[in-house]
């Protein structure tokens, strides 16, 4: 193999893990990088085939260190054009975690934060990946993030999911200065205007606002931020609108008033229906569920948990985490109707996926009318006649409809649990919740 080319592959070999013939030629700007890899393979140079069509390959681990210590003595000018190389090469092919990492290295930190604020929501919203955004953000200094009110506005979700309210406020007071002082860009984010929460910097904070003056039970600042915000939401920003007049739906729930609570709850996830956001919209029909039940309408509740499941259950695959609320609910109805059995399986199914549900800590004991309340152990022994001769469930938890208070119980000790991050039922005996949920509980904000 020529000197050059061996030179030109450690160029490549300098950014990237794995290697192929478009990556190549992407990275180091010049053609025939499939050519040259086969040829290096060929000549038995450590190179390490992927697959079996030859599409990607690897050096050995020690090989590619040596490399790329050389061409950091002989030629440490090269490197960061190859690393924006292979930024831009990522994000062309939507490869958003090798895109920010490569743009962190080339130093391009603005670049790399607008790529965060575009992918946000697809990460964090869709995917629930809240420890990839903890990490992407991880990579800034300080001053870069005061700066830029989404990369605030993320922050300040990572904060609430992990328990920190009161980090909360300061992050929304920094994001509305960072937001008065920032210059206008341009915003696409990935998912599209109609799909993003931080499309809309003003409209997000005021939502923000609305959702912890839920948390700490106060109904009327729930209803005037949720106004303020929809006042603030443009047209094309489905996912917005829809969230704020959910918002204005659980204040009347917190205010009592059901009728007009469940209207406005119908008509917020019909929104996320028709904007394309099932996985919103489901996530959001179990407190639909317990308001329908609180309203004695029990077949109705029953037929709005079958929808939820129908969205987040695919079929001959496990359910996940999400389907946990809607498997509790289902089992709070059938307690209301006499089937402990069913409601025993139902609700023992819904606390091992809610295990895995966004947490937070408590906020305020007061909470929405709901129907009654009935703990796991007590469900196990109706479900066999005689609750006296059932022992205490470690770990099992006190099932609360509505506002999503848990109680942990640990053999006969009852401690107080945690909040979960809508007005649902969560489940205890983790540990997560007896300790505040210590930062485990990420994932969408829903």
């Amino acid at each position: 193999m020529p000197r050059r080319s061996g030179r030109r592959l450690a160029g490549a070999v300098t950014v990237l893990e794995r290697l192929s013939g478009p990556l190549c030629d992407a990275v180091t700007g010049r053609p025939g990088g499939q050519k040259l890899l086969e040829q290096v393979e060929q000549a038995g140079l450590f190179l390490v085939p992927l697959d079996e069509v030859r599409g990607w390959w690897r050096y050995h681990h020690l090989f590619a260190d040596l490399l790329r210590v050389r061409l950091q003595q002989q030629q440490p000018e090269q490197i960061p054009a190859l690393y924006r190389n292979a930024a831009a090469r990522c994000d062309e092919h939507g490869l958003a975690d090798g895109a920010i990492r490569h743009a962190v290295a080339a130093g391009e930190l603005t670049w790399a934060a607008r790529l965060i604020e575009q992918d946000f929501d697809m990460v964090y919203n869709v995917r629930g990946e809240g420890a990839t955004i903890k990490r992407w953000i991880s990579a800034f200094p300080a001053e870069l993030i005061q700066s830029r009110p989404r990369l605030l506005l993320a922050q300040a979700l990572l904060a609430a999911t992990s328990g920190r309210l009161d980090a909360v406020d300061a992050l929304l007071d920094a994001a509305e200065r960072a937001a008065a002082d920032a210059a206008d860009e341009p915003f696409e984010p990935t998912v599209g205007r109609a799909a993003s929460m931080l499309v809309n910097v003003p409209a997000y904070i005021a939502l923000d606002r609305s959702y912890l003056a839920q948390l700490r039970g106060d109904a009327e600042g729930t209803a005037a931020f949720a106004s303020q915000a929809l006042a603030r939401i443009g047209e094309d920003e489905q996912l917005l609108d829809s969230t704020a007049r959910w918002q204005l739906a659980i204040a009347a729930w917190f205010g009592g008033r059901l009728a007009e609570a469940e209207r406005a709850m119908v008509n917020a996830i019909a929104g996320w229906h028709a904007a394309g956001l099932l996985a919103v919209a489901a996530s959001c029909m179990y407190e639909l569920g317990q308001v329908q039940r609180a309203r004695g309408r029990l077949d109705a509740a029953v037929q709005t948990c079958q929808q939820a499941l129908e969205v987040t259950v695919a079929p001959g695959r496990p359910p996940p985490a999400a389907a946990g609320p809607a498997y509790v609910s289902l089992g709070e109805l059938a307690y209301e109707r006499n089937e402990m059995e069913v409601a025993l399986q139902h609700v023992t199914e819904g606390i091992a996926l809610c295990r895995q549900w966004v947490c937070w800590p408590r906020a305020t004991s007061q909470r929405p009318p709901t129907g009654r309340k009935r703990d796991h152990a007590s469900l196990r022994a109706a479900s066999v006649g005689d609750e006296s001769e059932v022992p205490p469930v470690a770990g099992s938890a006190r099932v609360i409809g509505g506002w999503g208070r848990a109680v942990v119980l640990s053999g006969r000790a009852r401690a107080e649990g945690a909040w979960c991050g809508r007005p649902a039922v969560v489940a205890a005996g983790l540990p997560a919740l007896r300790s505040g949920c210590g930062g485990r509980c990420e994932g969408a904000w829903w």
